[in-house]
């Protein structure tokens, strides 16, 4: 459902580094003997121009998804149609070949076939709902410590290549955003119990994770949840309660389009839940976009507050971990 747009999530975040990270860049640097062998990934600051490490867009989103899946697998086991292996060749019966083999056309029947996974991330035949952006330093970071490592043999204990040297960074900040949109609310929960994870150090970020690097601390700054398309609706009770997709969708008479939730398997009318933390209502109702938003700007906090009011928007998300619960409970593959 990429051709209207119901509702939105969007939230904005902080990654901080628990220990040494390393994202390589792709460049080659044997040209450069002054350079280490494997130096972090860098791009010109946004704001000053600047040279600067930062977190590639797709670095985060692929350590999201995957951890998604580890959860959807976790709790609802494994098969193509829970979670389908998206880089798997001809006959591994992922999403896109599954699809095609199929001769699926229509954008419902695409959709009702898709797993669990790639109805949020999206694969290559079919456009994510699920948006990142890179993450930057506030200001440009360039100058980074260098480790030396060396390769182990197995059978002397030895140095068996090496030393070869890598840049880590080792503190800063990073900050980013994420959007959802046409979400259900099972997939918000999902989401939240990736970023949960991540933000407490049990998911590792970059290069050498099972040799102690990519430890991070992931805080959100600021969420906010927007209907896009809801001028003065009376229908809807957008500061007290969460809707997911199936729950918006409306003919033009104003009725319910059950139709159109069952041709893309949508939860359907019961896809809300009220909230159970107060946050900042927006009706806009000249622009028809209604918001709730929780938190406050990144550049509102300090290092005392930032805890403590990431703590305060996970605990308002925290209600749609409730509907992926139940979509859990009830789901039949």
């Amino acid at each position: 459902m990429h051709k209207r747009r119901v509702n939105e999530l969007q939230l904005q975040y902080v990654i901080k580094p628990a220990g040494p990270i390393l994202i390589k860049s792709g460049g080659e640097t044997a040209l450069n003997p002054t350079l280490p062998e494997m130096t972090f990934v860098r791009t010109r600051h946004p704001q000053t121009g600047d040279t600067t490490i930062y977190l590639p867009g797709s670095s985060l989103k692929g350590v999201i998804r995957s951890h998604s899946e580890r959860i959807i697998r976790t709790v609802l086991g494994d098969g193509p149609e829970t979670c389908c292996d998206l880089l798997g060749g001809r006959g591994s019966q992922n999403c896109q070949e599954r699809i095609k083999s199929r001769r699926l056309k229509e954008a419902p029947e695409q959709y009702r076939e898709l797993c669990l996974a790639c109805r949020i991330f999206g694969h290559m035949d079919h456009a994510s709902h699920f948006l990142t952006a890179d993450a930057f330093p506030p200001a440009p970071i360039d100058n980074l410590p260098v480790r030396q490592n060396v390769a182990i043999d197995r059978l002397s204990g030895g140095v068996a290549a090496g030393p070869f040297d890598m840049e880590v960074a080792l503190e800063g900040e990073f900050h980013s955003q994420l959007t959802l949109y046409n979400f259900e609310l099972w997939q918000v929960g999902l989401l939240i119990l990736a970023l949960r994870d991540i933000g407490e150090g049990r998911v590792r970020l970059g290069f050498a994770k099972s040799r102690g690097l990519g430890e991070v601390h992931l805080y959100l700054t600021q969420a906010t949840v927007s209907y896009p398309g809801q001028f003065a609706s009376s229908a809807f009770t957008f500061d007290k309660t969460f809707y997911g997709a199936g729950s918006l969708v409306k003919m033009k008479n104003g009725a319910a389009d059950t139709a159109f939730v069952r041709a893309y398997d949508y939860v359907g009318q019961t896809d809300q839940i009220g909230w159970e933390v107060n946050g900042a209502y927006d009706p806009d109702e000249v622009w028809g976009r209604p918001s709730l938003r929780f938190g406050v700007a990144p550049d509102q906090l300090t290092p005392a507050t930032l805890a403590s009011n990431h703590n305060t928007i996970m605990g308002a998300l925290a209600v749609s971990v409730k509907a992926w619960a139940q979509f859990v409970r009830e789901y039949k593959g």
